[in-house]
């Protein structure tokens, strides 16, 4: 992986874990944008896909930046990379100097062409497999 992506040293993505009923406490928290009920659950791998930090746990209504935002890593990343390595993540996150994420759909910068194969490439060859991987 390392080829493809130098000095990326980890991949973020987070995904909803369906409840089979609404809770009984704050049960609005937990209805998500997809419309049901759910648990976020995030997980951080490194190169081999070994999982090196994940939660679970917040409310389905939380947005993935902010679960992010809230772990270990995510709250003190310095503690995690140095100053040339990074993590790539989805659209969900923020693009930060450490945390990579593809272009969006608004950006002005680089020519549309070179966007789109930016993306292409970083979500065919990274972000679609994780979870994926993750699991099985």
């Amino acid at each position: 992986m390392e080829d493809k992506l130098p000095n990326c040293v980890a991949y973020l993505d987070g995904c909803q874990i369906k409840l089979f009923e609404a809770p009984i406490d704050n049960a609005d928290t937990y209805f998500n944008r997809k419309q049901f009920y759910s648990i976020n659950l995030q997980a951080i791998c490194d190169n081999s896909f070994v999982i090196r930090q994940f939660s679970v746990g917040y409310p389905g209504s939380v947005h993935d930046s902010r679960v992010f935002n809230n772990s270990p890593i995510g709250e003190n990343i310095a503690a995690y990379l140095n100053n040339k390595e990074w993590i790539a993540a989805d659209s969900a996150y923020k693009l930060t100097s450490t945390v990579i994420t593809p272009y969006r759909n608004n950006s002005r910068i680089r020519t549309g062409i070179e966007r789109r194969c930016f993306n292409r490439y970083f979500s065919s060859n990274i972000l679609q497999n994780i979870i994926f991987k993750l699991i099985s």
